[in-house]
């Protein structure tokens, strides 16, 4: 996986107890797939913008996605 990450310029981020708790609490609705949740609260605490094409991701307004 390093070789294909290293082409591509992306970097694998470690799941963090801060990550996995703001998962747990993320504000508003969202849908209740875990794995987008720690998705979101990834974003939220990395302050990082949302790039996706999953639209009940980009339909959640605590995350920003880029125009």
């Amino acid at each position: 996986m390093g070789l294909a990450l290293s082409a591509t310029g992306l970097h694998v981020l470690p799941l963090s107890v801060e990550v996995l708790i703001q998962s747990a609490r993320l504000p508003g609705e969202i849908h209740r797939d875990p794995a987008d949740h720690i998705i979101a609260a990834t974003c939220i605490v990395r302050e990082l913008p949302l790039l996706t094409r999953a639209r009940r991701l980009i339909a959640y307004p605590h995350v920003t996605t880029p125009a």
